[in-house]
């Protein structure tokens, strides 16, 4: 056995309270107050409303479109007046609380709800279509439902209208949106739209006086522990976060200074369909394809509990995680992380979660919603855009139409939520971010009235070995590029020339952390 096998054997099996977990040492060792301090930040869970306390499935999914519509109503309506002028004010703009009360050849102004009629869109009717082998049955492309027969509807509780026109393009928009739309009623019962507005970005979060955030905060996702992907990239960035890579500068300057990690989903590998079918008649899973399920979830737990010996760790689970499938997956059971469960410093939470960290707001999920997004839209309508990251564009989209999941229940599974949504953004994070993304991609986003909010992709770790260090005192992202590349060293100062881009460009300063040559 190793030094370092002995030493991460020592660890866990020493009881988590005597393991210290704000020290990072030069020589890899806690606890002996040699090493430099880590950086200690007050931390408020904001989660709690993705929660499921009671769960029952009786209910109509109704209800989460009535609560989305009476959450942003007045939102929406305080931002169409400030886009069109209020009612009376020489605008000659008229507001209309339902829509059936609308007449015919006058211009309106009414608030709704989106729904995108598409005919790829998956159907249980089509399935069933094409299960008794019926010509009609439309098969949905994989990745996009969108075509150029889609259509847009606006929808309220008093009834519904297809809207068309110059103003709205249905290529851009996704259902479950709350907007306001300016148009005219045409005799077909059509409504003819010259302009539409979402409720805008939310209001600020105002920041303690007492409060002067300082420290990092990491964000990783898509670790995919069990796949077929390099183990050695998960435990670089575990010595990264424990300070064994590079020098006492690395060490105080950056590993000492990360106060927080936090795994945005889809930290273990799916197992394949072929392991999951089961052996004989009863399809069961024998012993060893039960142990072949179960290893990466005890890889994890271990992974788990080295980063949470030496910082705090928020664990969301993602779509690849033993969770449940509709949003808001609920955290994971601590059943299933055994060893690192024991740590204080360890925290499940559910797949769409918020923090506070010594002032700045967290606010994120695990990536489903931005991907469901993408289903929406006509590639060649995103490429016309800018230049922007598709993945980046869609998440501030989201911020804009302050809602985390707009898709959901439509063509995302969420959970029948009564008496509110929970995925309705009422106020401005610091940072919003979104795991599993194609592309690493960052950007700040600001408000007229003084918002300023950084956007952060965070890409599959595994694929890409990428993770994104979050400055709480700028406001700053930076790429940790991690790679196991023989001969690398460490450059904890960008790893060669860096490049200085204005926020929201496509160039960014990386750091970069390779493994060390082996002798």
């Amino acid at each position: 056995m190793t030094a370092e096998s002995e030493r991460v054997a020592d660890m866990l099996m020493s009881p988590p309270s005597s393991i210290d977990a704000t020290a990072v040492g030069a020589d890899g060792e806690r606890g002996d107050g040699q090493g430099a301090p880590r950086v200690e930040l007050a931390y408020e869970p904001r989660y709690q409303r993705f929660i499921v306390k009671k769960k029952s499935f009786t209910q109509q999914f109704s209800h989460v479109y009535n609560k989305r519509l009476l959450a942003l109503k007045g939102a929406v309506r305080q931002a169409a007046d400030k886009r069109w002028g209020k009612e009376g004010e020489g605008g000659g703009v008229k507001f209309v609380d339902r829509l059936v009360n609308m007449r015919e050849g006058d211009e309106w102004v009414v608030i709704g709800t989106t729904y995108k009629a598409m005919k790829l869109r998956p159907s249980i009717l089509n399935e069933f279509r094409e299960d008794r082998g019926i010509s009609m049955a439309v098969v949905a492309p994989v990745g996009s439902f969108t075509s150029e027969d889609d259509s847009l509807v606006l929808e309220d509780e008093s009834g519904r209208i297809s809207i068309s026109g110059p103003g709205i393009q249905s290529s851009s928009l996704v259902s479950g949106l709350v907007i306001a739309v300016k148009g005219t009623v045409t005799a077909s019962g059509e409504m003819l739209v010259d302009d539409w507005c979402p409720a805008g970005i939310p209001p600020p979060v105002p920041l303690s006086p007492s409060k002067k955030p300082s420290g990092f905060v990491l964000l990783v996702s898509g670790l995919q522990v069990g796949g077929r992907h390099d183990p050695l990239l998960v435990s670089l960035l575990v010595d990264f976060v424990a300070g064994y890579l590079g020098g006492v500068e690395d060490q105080e300057g950056t590993s000492a200074r990360i106060g927080r990690v936090i795994v945005c989903g889809d930290s273990v590998a799916a197992p394949s369909a072929e392991l999951l079918s089961g052996t004989g008649p009863s399809k069961r899973l024998n012993a060893e394809q039960q142990r072949l399920v179960a290893s990466p979830m005890k890889e994890l737990d271990t992974i788990l509990a080295l980063l949470a010996a030496a910082a705090p760790v928020d664990v969301m689970p993602g779509e690849s995680d033993p969770a449940n499938y509709t949003l808001p997956q609920q955290p994971l059971h601590p059943c299933l992380l055994r060893n690192s469960s024991r740590f204080g410093a360890l925290k499940v939470r559910a797949a769409a979660a918020g923090c506070e960290d010594y002032g700045r707001v967290f606010l994120g999920s695990s990536g489903q919603p931005l991907l469901d997004m993408a289903r929406y839209t006509m590639p060649d309508a995103e490429a016309d855009k800018d230049a922007k990251p598709a993945c980046l564009r869609r998440l501030e989209e989201m911020l804009k139409w302050r809602h985390m999941a707009p898709t959901a229940p439509e063509t995302l599974g969420c959970y029948p939520f009564v008496t509110e949504d929970p995925f309705v953004v009422e106020e401005c994070p610091d940072f919003f971010f979104a795991g599993n993304q194609p592309q690493f991609a960052t950007g700040i986003l600001e408000g007229a009235d003084g918002q300023k909010t950084r956007m952060v992709c965070v890409p599959a770790f595994a694929s890409t070995g990428q993770a994104a260090l979050m400055n709480l005192e700028s406001l700053e992202c930076t790429p940790l590029n991690f790679s196991s590349t023989v001969g690398g060293g460490v450059d904890a100062n960008g790893g060669g020339e860096k490049t200085t881009a204005p926020a929201g460009d496509n160039a960014y300063s990386a750091m970069e952390v390779e493994a060390a040559a082996a002798d």
